[in-house]
């Protein structure tokens, strides 16, 4: 019998194999698990009806009556699961589940990598992302260097947040209308009759802008802080945020979504705290069940691993490479009804036109055959549109990847040769600090492009 691998602090990772084990308590507890299913389904249905196109492209949705209503997050086997393809955090009662990408199991089951190495590899791969804007961060971490990678961003959010309240709160002027003893902005002509009639001559009903500390995106602030404080049990990010929550006591308790931190217009002068805002943005964008203030029994925080993967490397090529001009995932219709389109991950060009176009595939591959016929058709699909003859198909290095040899497609119409290449790249930081890692990736694009 194979033995089961099992990871400390409820480690997993996307697709590990053998299946593990549920959580001590949640394992042979019949309620625990179908709650925890239906809770999964409910996490599925909110992304679907309240966040589509931050969640889920639709060409990786299996377009079938079971994907519309069962989450695709985790499958069950008995009292064993497997994540699938999402990695980040779920919190149900009082178990956890932290996901980490299928590329880094092998590293850190073998002691090659750390829970930190990986937490920077994701938020790297968070900063080039186009649904995430996220600030550079320094590599000296080393007093969270046990964190898992929700209470990694906790830490970072939590921190910067205390430290900048401690020297500035956000203050804005915000339209107030109501009575006050004195004249003051605009007078409500027909509430002040009102008064008047009611012998309440000396309360003046007026509209005014005052500079208030009580606005919007402290309340969305505070909101997150206390919402962030159910979930980390670090007691350096309960100290940080418990700090917030102190500074910002005269803000009010208002439950915050998404859509109110897109309202929330600060100067670009004032960057400091929209880095705090962007943090916001991240945590409303991708967490559910962020409900009442200050209670929360479960909690989802999950990215879609191929779209964050292939994010990535499409924007970081992009800003990193300036040898070419070169166009991420750039949509241009395929038809002349513009009914249907295609949007290459990378379009790479130079003086003379195109020169290679790369397709970013978030698959582990061995051999030819682990190629999908699907994805050739696409390559080939836009290599004729785009009239460039050279394509690759881009994939993460795994432990073992050998270069697969480049094969040459014929097109039966015309003499029309497309070179069909593979290639792997290594993301796993292993023994690199962040800095390291990024030079790492940007030398291997530039030889790949």
């Amino acid at each position: 019998m194979t033995e089961i691998i099992k990871h400390k602090e409820d480690i997993y990772f996307e697709y590990q194999k053998p299946m593990p084990d549920l959580p001590d308590g949640m394992k042979g507890s019949q309620e625990i698990k179908e709650g925890f299913k239906t809770f999964l389904d409910e996490v599925w249905k909110k992304y679907k009806e309240e966040m589509p196109e931050k969640y889920r492209r639709d060409e990786y949705i299996e377009k079938d009556e079971e994907t519309e209503t069962k989450q695709p997050f985790i499958s069950f086997d008995g009292d064993k699961f497997k994540p699938k393809n999402y990695i980040g955090f779920i919190k149900y009662k009082d178990f956890s589940f932290n996901i980490y990408p299928k590329i880094c199991e092998d590293e850190y089951t073998n002691k090659k990598i750390s829970k930190e190495k990986i937490n920077q590899m994701i938020y790297l791969w968070l900063q080039y992302s186009d649904n995430t804007i996220l600030p550079k961060i320094e590599t000296g971490l080393d007093e969270i260097s046990d964190y898992n990678f929700m209470d990694f961003l906790i830490y970072l959010f939590a921190k910067y947040t205390s430290d900048l309240l401690a020297v500035s709160i956000y203050q804005h002027y915000e339209e107030i209308s109501g009575e006050i003893p004195f004249l003051k902005g605009k007078l409500n002509f027909n509430e002040y009759i009102k008064n008047c009639a009611m012998g309440k001559a000396h309360k003046f009903h007026c509209t005014y802008d005052s500079f208030e500390m009580n606005n919007k995106f402290n309340q969305i602030i505070k909101y997150v802080s206390k919402s962030l404080l159910n979930i980390t049990d670090k007691s350096d990010n309960q100290n940080y945020l418990n700090d917030i929550i102190f500074k910002l006591d005269e803000v009010d308790d208002v439950v915050c979504t998404y859509s109110d931190c897109e309202k929330v217009y600060i100067n670009r002068f004032m960057g400091e705290f929209n880095t705090v805002l962007d943090y916001c943005k991240m945590f409303l964008k991708h967490a559910v069940t962020f409900n009442e203030i200050g209670d929360i029994d479960n909690f989802a925080f999950l990215f879609r691993t191929e779209v964050l993967f292939e994010d990535f490397i499409s924007n970081f090529a992009a800003e990193r490479i300036t040898k070419y001009t070169i166009e991420p995932q750039k949509k241009s219709a395929l038809d002349t009804k513009g009914t249907f389109h295609i949007k290459p991950d990378l379009q790479i060009k130079g003086n003379d036109g195109f020169k290679k176009i790369i397709d970013i595939k978030y698959k582990k591959i061995n051999s030819c055959k682990d190629v999908s016929n699907a994805d050739i058709y696409q390559c080939v699909t836009y290599a004729v549109k785009r009239g460039c003859n050279d394509v690759m198909l881009l994939y993460p290095k795994f432990n073992n990847e050998k270069e697969l040899e480049s094969i040459q497609i014929e097109l039966k119409e015309g003499n029309t040769t497309i070179n069909l290449k593979f290639a792997f790249i290594d993301c796993c930081p292993c023994n690199d600090n962040k800095d390291d890692l990024e030079n790492k990736i940007e030398t291997q694009l530039e030889k790949i492009i």
